[in-house]
């Protein structure tokens, strides 16, 4: 007996009867989703008008004193450009100090990080907290802060606000 696979688009719900046409959309971050990245799929015509609907955009992360994590912003490059007052934002980006990056997605030798397991737990990242690795932090806190110290990262801290809300050692109620 025979099987037949259909795909479909995820944002037209179309039939796609060639599924090699079909482009890739990984969705980085979204306000209103958790556990991103995402991937959806889609026809190549119903995205054909996504250079029309983009902005050019800046994405800052700020790290305010004494704050554990930082804080993303997403601004468009004329509001961003505001922000230089003294001289041209290009004149204050030509000058500033250049950092050297990691592979996103991984680590510097290009491994994947998954933060839902023992060997990355607790590591500082970007993404949001998963519930799967709130629950590993709290079961595990001895074992994850003796392996982040080995590390070289900072140790996780119940009693810190910051800590408490991102592994939920206490629930927004209390907090």
């Amino acid at each position: 007996m025979g099987e037949k696979v259909m795909r479909f688009s995820d944002l037209s719900g179309q039939l796609v009867p060639n599924p090699e046409e079909l482009v890739a959309i990984t969705v980085v971050d979204h306000p209103e989703v958790e556990d991103t990245p995402l991937r959806l799929e889609a026809l190549p015509e119903e995205i054909a008008d996504l250079g029309k609907l983009s902005v050019k955009a800046v994405v800052l992360d700020v790290q305010l004193p004494n704050a554990e994590e930082s804080t993303r912003y997403v601004l468009t490059t004329t509001n961003f450009n505001k922000l230089a007052t003294e001289q041209p934002m290009a004149a204050v980006l030509a000058g500033a100090e250049r950092i050297v990056t990691r592979r996103r997605g991984g680590s510097a030798n290009g491994e994947v990080r998954n933060h839902e397991t023992l060997e990355w737990a607790g590591t500082p990242h970007k993404g949001k907290t998963s519930p799967i690795e709130a629950q590993l932090v709290r079961e595990n806190l001895d074992a994850i802060n003796e392996r982040l110290t080995v590390q070289g990262f900072r140790t996780i801290d119940p009693a810190h606000p910051d800590h408490a809300r991102r592994y939920g050692f206490i629930s927004d109620v209390d907090a």
